[in-house]
């Protein structure tokens, strides 16, 4: 996300320098959003080895990773470092965004379907969509395990999927 500052002295130079370029690149994270601690230091070194500000925000309301603050000159080799990680760009414009699912299958008891897959799934097979930008407007996945809707699918997404469970209710007596 191009991000350059419009307050200018009377001889056009910014008033504040550090913030004359301050560009934001998005970063899809992982399917559930499960980091080791080796990872994140990772993802830490490659932002500021690529001169980057250091500045990173998690999952906000696009659900990307958002390294924020890098000057125009370093935004690709810090994409091409991310990528190499196996990390992939983001979406934003009109264009379909990252998608998300709750943390699923691997943390909660109360999911009824493969939250982790069903994204990864509909990540791969619209990846272009995110990438070179077909749609009039953005358009939004999310998946959410049970009826509890962790990631808000209802209310913050385009294409909610919400898992139900469909048997008879069971209850372990022992």
């Amino acid at each position: 996300i191009p991000r350059f500052t419009e307050l200018k002295d009377e001889n056009k130079k910014p008033l504040f320098p550090e913030a004359a370029e301050f560009h934001t690149l998005r970063v899809q994270p992982p399917a559930g959003m499960h980091y080791s601690s080796n990872l994140l230091r990772k993802l830490c070194n490659v932002w500021t080895e690529n001169g980057g500000s250091g500045l990173i925000a998690f999952h906000g309301q696009s659900g990307d990773i958002m390294f924020q603050g890098i000057k125009t000159a370093n935004v690709q080799p810090a994409f091409d470092a991310f990528n190499e990680m196996g990390f992939d760009l983001g979406g934003a414009g009109p264009a379909l965004r990252t998608s998300m699912s709750c943390v699923g299958a691997a943390r909660c008891e109360m999911s009824c379907y493969d939250e982790a897959k069903a994204l990864r799934t509909v990540t791969n097979n619209n990846l272009d969509d995110m990438h070179r930008p077909s749609l009039p407007y953005k358009f939004k996945f999310k998946f959410s395990g049970c009826p509890n809707d962790c990631v808000n699918a209802i209310q913050r997404s385009d294409m909610a999927t919400i898992g139900t469970w469909r048997d008879n209710i069971r209850v372990n007596e022992s």
